[in-house]
C-alpha cells in the first residue's frame, strides 16, 4: 500500500519514498518516525519538543537540535526546498509543519503493491472460465501471502492503462494471458512489469492443470516474487553496497529484512534458472559469507569444516563470475571483497579489481569501505582509516550499514594499538546498541583487568561458545592482517581472556602455532577467575 504527499509516493510504514523523479530513497529509523507523526498531523504547527517527543525513548538524552539535523536530511532525501517548501516548512522560533497534502487513490488498485491484471483469455472460454477463475483466485492468495501483511495485492481482469491510476499506480503488475486452451490443461503467459514506471522485469510461461491449481498458482507465485527480487538487485545505477541491496531488495518485496536462510534459498533457486549469471553467483556468495558475519560466533558452534565448505563454494562462484563482469563495478567490487576475505593469495588481484571499480563505480561509499579494509589489513592504517571515514560519511546515519562501518573501524583501530581512538568510537556505539558491548568486549578489554561487560559475557559463556568466539574472531577479523603482531593485537587479548576463564582446552587447534604461546600451560587446570 502507498501513501501519495505531494509529488512523493510513500510506502504505508513510510520505510521508502518515490520521488517525482523515480528515485527510491529510505529512510533511517528516526526519520520514519518523524515523518509517520508529522504525516498524521498533516498541516499542524509542531514544536520541535514535540516532535523530539516522537522519535525518542524513554531516557533519551537527544536535544532540540537533533530535530534540526533528521529535518535537514529529510529535506535532503525529499528534494526539498526550505526556502519554497513542498513537505516541511520552517515556522522559525515555533517549530514545523508537515504541508504535503495527502492524495486520494484515483482507481481501484491506485497505491497497491501489485496489480494482477489484465486476465485475457484466447480459446475455448465458456469450458475454462471457472478453472481460470479458481487458478487467479489462488495466485492472489498466493501473492499476499509471500509479500506480507501491508503489501496489497488488487486483482484487476481489466485492469486499465498507467494515466487512469493517477498520481498513485500501483508498485508492479503482473498481466496473464491463457492460451492453448483444452479441458484439462493450457498455457499461461505471466508478464511482470515495474507499473509505476513501465519498466518490464519478466515474461514467464507455465503449464496450468486444473487438477491443481493450488500448486500451480504456488509456483507462479514462487516465480513472480523471485523476478521482482531479483530485479530489484540489478539496478545499473545502484549505490549502496551488495550485501545492503539484498537487505532492501527483501524490504521492498515484503517490508521485512530477509534472514540470510530466506535469501539463499530465493538465490539458489536463481540459480538454477539463471547457472551462468556472475550476478546471481556473487549475490550468493556474498549471502553465504554475510550468514557468518551476522550470526557471529554462533555460526561457529557448527564443524569447522561445514565453514571451510562454504569458503570452497564462495570461491567458485566468486572466480566464475569475475571473467563476466568487467562492465560491472559494483558487482566485480563485491567479488574482490570475497576473494580477498577467503585468505587464499587472492589478495593482489582483489586490490587491482577493487581500485579499478573504485575509479568507475557507482558504489563509492562501499568501495571506500572495502579498499579500506583492505588497506588496514594489509598494514596501512592510516589509508585504510581514511578510506573508512569517507565511506561513513557517505552513509546514512543509524542504518545497519553504518553500524557496520563503525564496527569495521573499531576492529582497525583495536588491532592498530589505538586504545584512545577505540575507547571514543565505542562510547558512541555502546550508547546506541548497548548489547553490542558484551560481543566486542571479549575481543577487546585487556585480559588483565576485564571491562564490566566481557565479564558479564564470559560469566555467561559455555566452553564451546568460547571456541566459537576465537574461531569467529580469527576467520573473519584477525587472519586477514599480513603483519604478525596486528594479528597478535587483534585476537591476542581474547585467548588470553577465555583461554584464562575456561582453560587452553578452548583454544582451537587451528589457531595453537599463532597464538598458543600466550596461554597458561596450567590453565586447563584452573578455575574461573571470575
Amino acid at each position: 500500500m502507498f501513501l501519495k504527499f505531494g509529488s512523493a509516493t510513500f510506502e504505508s510504514d513510510v520505510s521508502s519514498a518515490i520521488r517525482d523523479d523515480g528515485l527510491t530513497v529510505r529512510f533511517t529509523r528516526s526519520e520514519r518516525l518523524l515523518l509517520r507523526h508529522m504525516q498524521m498531523n498533516a498541516g499542524r504547527l509542531l514544536s520541535r519538543s514535540q516532535l523530539l517527543d516522537a522519535i525518542s525513548e524513554p531516557g533519551s538524552d537527544k536535544s532540540d537540535r537533533t530535530i534540526d539535523f533528521v529535518i535537514t536530511r529529510l529535506r535532503h532525501k525529499l528534494n526539498d526546498d526550505a526556502t519554497d517548501p513542498r513537505f516541511i516548512a520552517t515556522r522559525y522560533g515555533e517549530g514545523y509543519v508537515w504541508v504535503a497534502t495527502l492524495q486520494k487513490p484515483s482507481h481501484t488498485g491506485a497505491g497497491a503493491h501489485l496489480v494482477l491484471g489484465p486476465v485475457r483469455i484466447f480459446g475455448n472460454k465458456t469450458q475454462s472460465v471457472g478453472h481460470i477463475d479458481l487458478l487467479v483466485g489462488a495466485l492472489k492468495s498466493e501473492l499476499s501471502d509471500r509479500f506480507g501483511a501491508g503489501r496489497e495485492v488488487v486483482l484487476l481482469p481489466d485492469c486499465p492503462p498507467r494515466s487512469q491510476f493517477g498520481e498513485n499506480p500501483p508498485r508492479y503488475s503482473a498481466d496473464l494471458t491463457f492460451i492453448n486452451l483444452d479441458n484439462r490443461k493450457r498455457d499461461c503467459v505471466v508478464t511482470v512489469h515495474e507499473f509505476a514506471l513501465g519498466k518490464l522485469i519478466s515474461v514467464n510461461r507455465f503449464t496450468t492443470d486444473a487438477e491443481d491449481d493450488v500448486s500451480t498458482a504456488a509456483g507462479m507465485a514462487a516465480r513472480i516474487t523471485a523476478d521482482i527480487w531479483h530485479s530489484s538487485l540489478r539496478d545499473p545505477n545502484q549505490i549502496e553496497p551488495v550485501v545492503v541491496s539484498l537487505n532492501n531488495a527483501s524490504i521492498a518485496l515484503t517490508g521485512d529484512p530477509a534472514n540470510w536462510k530466506e535469501n539463499e534459498s530465493r538465490l539458489r533457486s536463481l540459480l538454477a534458472d539463471r547457472p551462468d549469471d556472475p550476478v546471481v553467483k556473487v549475490l550468493l556468495a556474498t549471502n553465504i559469507q554475510s550468514k557468518y558475519v551476522i550470526g557471529g560466533a554462533m555460526a561457529f558452534l557448527q564443524p569447522e569444516t561445514a565453514f571451510l565448505k562454504d569458503e570452497d563454494e564462495i570461491e567458485a562462484l566468486a572466480t566464475s563470475a569475475l571473467p563476466l563482469l568487467q562492465n560491472d563495478p559494483t558487482h566485480a567490487m563485491a567479488a574482490a571483497e570475497l576473494l580477498f576475505f577467503l585468505n587464499r593469495g587472492y589478495g593482489p588481484l582483489a586490490i587491482e579489481i577493487a581500485e579499478r571499480a573504485h575509479r568507475v563505480g557507482t558504489s563509492v561509499a562501499a568501495s571506500y569501505a572495502a579498499i579500506g579494509q583492505m588497506q588496514v589489513y594489509l598494514g596501512d592504517a592510516e589509508a585504510g582509516i581514511a578510506a573508512l571515514d569517507m565511506a561513513l560519511q557517505m552513509t546514512t546515519p543509524n542504518t545497519q550499514y553504518e553500524i557496520f562501518l563503525q564496527v569495521v573501524k573499531s576492529q582497525a583501530l583495536h588491532a592498530m594499538g589505538d586504545r584512545e581512538a577505540l575507547q571514543q568510537l565505542t562510547a558512541g556505539l555502546y550508547a546506541r546498541l548497548p548489547d553490542l558491548q558484551y560481543f566486542l568486549e571479549i575481543y577487546y578489554s585487556p585480559p588483565e583487568d576485564p571491562s564490566p561487560a566481557a565479564r558479564m559475557a564470559v560469566r555467561n559463556m559455555s566452553c564451546a561458545m568460547a571456541t566459537a568466539s576465537l574461531l569467529f574472531g580469527h576467520y573473519i577479523y584477525a587472519r586477514h592482517f599480513v603483519q604478525h603482531h596486528h594479528r597478535q593485537k587483534a585476537l591476542g587479548p581474547a585467548v588470553r581472556l577465555l583461554c584464562g576463564q575456561f582453560g587452553a582446552e578452548v583454544l582451537p587447534a587451528v589457531l595453537q602455532q599463532e597464538y598458543g604461546h600466550l596461554v597458561d600451560p596450567g590453565a586447563a587446570q584452573t578455575k574461573r577467575i571470575f
